[in-house]
């Protein structure tokens, strides 16, 4: 199985060093950005489950860079800032965020953070029934079933089908 890749984003070289050797060791896949245009960059080439963004990047904010992904996308973004004011938290989490972590931070709360966000984002792991029209799948039968007749489906099959519908 593949590993789940996470975007961080960070300035600083010592934030990306650290996260990306926890993330690894916690079982997933980490790329690293030192800024908003190299993240953009590395998002568009890779297929991202979970980004941790920074506030403060030196060439657009990480609100900048949380606005132009929800444009396109519903990755899960945790933001992993410095910046501890209210008006910060309400703003990011308004425009997007999923959660907001204040450094410094407990690396292992930031890990189980990230899985709970990954947990919720995932409705294949959450559900046990995904619906389209007339067609549903029940994911723990890995059986689909269109207008009340079950459907002979190979197990590829079933997989791209249970994909497509999953997103």
């Amino acid at each position: 199985m593949e590993k789940q890749k996470v975007l961080i984003v960070d300035d600083e070289p010592k934030i990306l060093k650290l996260l990306k050797s926890y993330f690894e060791a916690a079982g997933f896949d980490a790329v690293c950005a030192d800024g908003g245009l190299q993240g953009l960059k590395l998002f568009e080439q890779n297929t991202i489950a979970l980004i941790l963004l920074d506030i403060m990047l030196p060439d657009f904010s990480g609100e900048e860079f949380c606005k132009k992904i929800r444009q396109v996308s519903s990755v899960p973004i945790i933001m992993v800032t410095a910046k501890v004011d209210e008006e910060s938290i309400v703003r990011c989490l308004n425009m997007g965020a999923d959660d907001y972590i204040s450094k410094p931070f407990s690396p292992r709360q930031l890990i189980a953070r990230a899985q709970a966000v990954l947990r919720r984002a995932d409705p294949v792991q959450n559900a046990s029934l995904i619906s389209c029209g007339d067609l549903t799948l029940d994911i723990e039968k890995r059986v689909a079933v269109c207008k009340g007749k079950t459907i002979e489906l190979t197990r590829g099959e079933y997989d791209i089908l249970s994909l497509l519908m999953s997103k």
